[in-house]
């Protein structure tokens, strides 16, 4: 698995974020929009398509590259769910639920 994908799943997916973060990959009303989490980003660029980032501040004249993954909505929630099984979460939706 993609380094930067596997720390943003240790570092975001926790119980109270959870729901949060399931809403806003899910959500159909939503096409395009940011999801701010601890330390990473989540830009989804189309309804079915995110880019994960670290976040990284930095003064606003210096350009700063950084290891991003690009990823699909299925692949995402199935990683998150097998966390938050790993993690023994409270409730874990289904992915044919949304």
């Amino acid at each position: 698995m993609n380094e930067v994908l596997q720390e943003f799943l240790e570092a975001e997916v926790t119980q109270s974020q959870y729901q949060e973060l399931w809403n806003f990959i899910t959500s159909r009303s939503v096409t395009r929009g940011t999801y701010e989490g601890n330390s990473f980003i989540i830009l989804k660029t189309a309804s079915n398509t995110f880019i994960i980032y670290k976040e990284i501040i930095v003064p606003l004249s210096t350009i700063k590259y950084q290891n991003a993954v690009v990823t699909d909505r299925e692949y995402l929630l199935k990683k998150i769910n097998s966390v938050a099984y790993a993690k023994r979460f409270e409730n874990v939706n289904m992915i044919c639920d949304w």
